[in-house]
């Protein structure tokens, strides 16, 4: 979040020039008092790239950025406790007699005068005798001289750092042996610290390179992580360092491959008994990742996350024997299109795929005799197991699942435990717990960047319960992207997975996703008027949403049908057949609060809680999909079901 606050600076009245006086011997700079106003930029969650976070210091004390919250004005950039350092520092132990005034050596910034207190005109600390080269205290009291920088002087200077979930301070040991948590080597030196957890950093661990190409592997970069999630695939799957073959350790950082499962300890690494390495930009590593969202709610996820770098399908082996037969997913000959259906002249977004439930388009299948069966081509190349470690059992291989094998589950619906959104597509299945995914669940990348979190912050998918930021929303059993470089940062995959831009017919412009009340428009709200268009509840503009700039108008993702309502990865139609009607019945939506009465039950269908519902068209008849399900299971053949894919 981004606000703007008044700031106080000394200027010039006549000129830019400072006017030095030599008195004895030390040499006096000062600034005329006139002051202007001028406004600052204050940043409360830092986004920057880890790249920026390492090269960016603050012009107070000099120390990286790192993921602290900053303020900047101009070209200078300031950490926030930094820029609340006190002008005058009284009652200090190392100068007790006389209070100490703060200075800067550059002349852009609200400090008053310093003193150079060396022949060269250096400012040198008193206490380590380092250079200063950014704010300090000093005593102008006669001859007296006495420097201290920010750090000697023991203020609170507190550094984020993404391999610690707490504020970190510089530490220098002159003695003592202290282990660093992210090398895991033993020694004295300059570290931060943080006191709560008494943990401990090297400083040069802390502005290690984000991402590097090792001599021992170098067809892909290795990033640089500190913390990978507990629950992530990649923590799970990485166990052994593929340089030393020792251990990983769970807490130590780890440099790892982002295209497979290359992981190497941080001494390893950078260590020349195991070969050399260069410098690679994190935004060219993380170019070459999934990057979320989709542009609209037309484009199709699943053939995004299921095309590779080059364009070419993501199996690795794309051959008979690593995907699933075709007869086993449809008993009708396929029809492959490359393009829009023919003779078509309406986008292809308003067909779905079977296997995806997401929009079509090409290239796909079409049923030669069923009307409304379609298939992305890369839906159709599906591999019939999946090797995916997770921590609900101690299985990891789940079972491909078309249509025809869920039919015991009428219409083919199912609950998936990666979104908790119920889905009639194509799934896989767990062989231990049988528990089920949906196809975009099962398949989706391990490693994305995403726009709603730091473009060059990599997240990895993770699998728990967790509370998510972006939808206030406490999500059992659910999957989710952990940010390696932020600790608070969680973002479920139906977060995920919603479109950057969606059309519906209560606003003629198209409709923006919106992650805080960043928006001026938004921001100006009162607080009675941030209320969802479609259901006309409040809207929390710190969760995600769609937001219209000029109409000013707010919706709820969960209000968006087909985008992010409960149901949007249900495919209604098609035509089903049950004993107690003799036409065949439709599945349909139900959009609003109108209430049917299904002729079985003879109770009331629920349009707003039941969702979806079976319907004859022509004898105005609808009936519970359970009570169609009930009824279907009375003269069911289950003898026709094949168990083999």
């Amino acid at each position: 979040m981004t606000t703007y606050t008044s700031l106080y600076i000394y200027t010039y009245l006549h000129s830019i020039k400072f006017v030095c006086i030599n008195m004895d011997h030390i040499n006096i700079c000062r600034a005329p008092q006139v002051i202007y106003t001028h406004k600052y930029k204050s940043v409360d969650e830092n986004d920057l790239d880890p790249d920026e976070g390492n090269e960016n210091l603050c012009h107070a004390c000099t120390l990286p950025i790192f993921s602290t919250p900053y303020k900047r004005y101009r070209d200078y950039i300031f950490h926030e406790c930094c820029w609340k350092i006190p002008e005058v520092l009284t009652d200090h132990p190392l100068h007790l007699k006389v209070p100490l005034q703060l200075y800067t050596l550059n002349r852009m910034v609200p400090f008053q005068f310093y003193k150079c207190n060396t022949a060269s005109g250096c400012v040198i600390c008193t206490q380590c005798k380092k250079m200063c080269n950014g704010s300090f205290y000093q005593c102008h009291q006669g001859s007296c001289g006495f420097t201290i920088d920010l750090i000697c002087a023991r203020l609170v200077v507190d550094i984020l750092h993404r391999s610690h979930k707490h504020t970190l301070v510089p530490f220098r040991s002159r003695s003592a042996l202290i282990t660093c948590e992210a090398c895991e080597s033993v020694g004295n030196g300059e570290f931060y610290w943080c006191s709560l957890c008494d943990f401990y950093i090297h400083q040069s661990c802390a502005l290690l390179h984000n991402n590097i190409r090792h001599e021992k592997h170098k067809q892909h970069s290795l990033t640089l992580t500190y913390h990978l999630p507990q629950d992530s695939l990649k923590k799970i799957k990485c166990v052994e360092c593929s340089l030393c073959h020792g251990k990983l350790s769970k807490n130590s950082g780890v440099y790892i491959c982002t295209r497979c499962d290359f992981a190497a300890h941080i001494k390893c690494a950078i260590s020349e008994e195991h070969g050399g390495f260069e410098h690679v930009p994190i935004r060219e590593a993380v170019g070459g990742l999934i990057h979320f969202p989709m542009m609209d709610e037309h484009k199709s996820a699943m053939q995004y996350m299921r095309m590779d770098n080059n364009g070419g399908s993501s199996n690795e082996n794309n051959n008979e024997k690593n995907i699933v037969a075709i007869d086993n997913i449809h008993d009708h000959s396929l029809i492959l299109h490359e393009d829009y259906l023919e003779g078509s002249s309406s986008s292809s977004s308003r067909y779905l795929c079977d296997a995806c439930v997401e929009p079509i388009s090409g290239p796909f299948y079409s049923c030669s005799e069923c009307p409304d069966f379609y298939l992305h081509k890369c839906c159709a190349n599906l591999p019939p197991f999946l090797h995916i470690p997770h921590p609900y059992c101690s299985g990891s291989s789940w079972t491909f699942m078309p249509k025809r094998r869920l039919s015991n589950v009428f219409p083919n619906r199912f609950f998936c435990h990666g979104c908790c959104k119920m889905s009639n597509g194509f799934a896989y299945q767990c062989n231990e717990c049988q528990r089920i995914l949906d196809l975009s669940c099962a398949l989706m990348p391990e490693i994305i960047t995403h726009e709603a979190h730091g473009k060059s912050h990599i997240l990895f998918l993770s699998r728990g319960s967790f509370y998510n930021k972006y939808s206030t929303t406490y999500s059992l059993y659910n999957l989710y992207y952990g940010c390696g470089s932020c600790h608070n940062c969680k973002l479920d995959v139906r977060n995920a997975l919603l479109p950057s831009t969606v059309e519906h017919k209560l606003d003629r412009h198209p409709l923006k996703l919106m992650y805080s009340s960043s928006s001026a428009s938004i921001s100006s709200l009162e607080d009675d008027d941030k209320f969802c268009e479609i259901c006309e509840d409040g809207v929390d503009t710190q969760d995600s949403f769609y937001h219209c700039e000029k109409c000013v108008t707010l919706f709820h993702t969960r209000c968006i049908p087909r985008v992010g309502d409960r149901l949007s990865k249900f495919k209604f139609g098609g035509s089903v057949r049950v004993g107690c009607h003799s036409c065949p019945l439709t599945s349909f939506q139900l959009l609003t609060s109108y209430s049917y009465t299904c002729g079985l039950c003879n109770y009331t269908i629920e349009g707003r809680r039941e969702g979806v519902a079976l319907e004859c068209k022509k004898c105005c008849y609808w009936l519970h999909v359970d009570c169609a399900e009930r009824e279907r299971f009375r003269d069911f053949n289950w003898s026709w079901i094949s168990l083999d894919i």
